[in-house]
């Protein structure tokens, strides 16, 4: 009788390096230089919301209107 041990398949994890193409419209194609992934990242500032900026910067704009 043979025994085989079945092994799970090994993920690995990358630190992402992301190269970011110029910006010509709303989003831009990155590519990981390390395990080269795709992603799209956008270009708007309009996509972010001031609730998501940090505590820091809100309480030093408090600070100058004082």
């Amino acid at each position: 009788m043979v025994l085989q041990i079945a092994e799970a398949p090994v993920t690995q994890t990358c630190c992402h390096h992301w190269m970011i193409q110029t910006s010509e419209g709303p989003v831009s194609l990155g590519v990981c230089k390390n395990c080269l992934e795709t992603r799209e990242f956008k270009n708007s500032i309009e996509d972010w919301s001031f609730d998501q900026l940090p505590r820091e910067s809100k309480a030093h704009e408090d600070d100058a209107k004082d």
